[in-house]
């Protein structure tokens, strides 16, 4: 009975070593030997030439200037918004939000509004979460928004 327990060890033992030797076969390509592109290799680097000229562009840039971000959104959808909301699970609320650069902030609502004008954020009304999305267009907004346990409803707003 112990020779066979001693058997069952050495079994075990064994099949651990194959195992862990197993994950040797999946190296990386190369990484066993042999020689694939440069033969003269150093940890250094040493054995090239490096160039100390700068290389010449293969064909020329041109880029439009760059505004600074609030030229960018003047007579955009910064300013000062009122914002309805009729959830369908929830009487209709409102509040007065303010647009600086693009950042949606006050009233309780945080957010942004991108150059093209999508709007994104969120609400606390009442100590509840509101989650909106939609798109501006001159002094207008609108789009969806989702309240608590997915409660889902429309937004509008206008430009004060």
């Amino acid at each position: 009975m112990r020779r066979r327990a001693s058997i069952g060890i050495a079994v075990l033992a064994l099949s651990h070593l194959v195992f862990a030797n197993a994950s040797l076969v999946f190296a990386q390509a190369g990484s066993t030997g042999g020689t694939v592109g440069k033969i003269d290799k150093s940890v250094s680097g040493g054995g090239e030439e490096v160039s100390r000229e700068p290389r010449a562009k293969s064909h020329p840039t041109h880029r439009a200037p760059v505004e600074p971000r609030s030229e960018a959104r003047s007579g955009s959808a910064d300013g000062t918004w009122t914002v309805s909301a009729t959830p369908s699970c929830l009487p209709p609320w409102g509040l007065t939000a303010s647009v600086s650069n693009g950042v949606i902030s006050g009233g309780g609502a945080t957010g942004q509004v991108s150059r093209s004008g999508a709007v994104r954020g969120n609400a606390v009304v009442l100590g509840m979460k509101f989650d909106f999305v939609g798109h501006f267009r001159g002094g207008h907004a609108s789009g969806t928004l989702v309240g608590p346990n997915g409660c889902p409803g429309q937004w509008s707003a206008t430009k004060s």
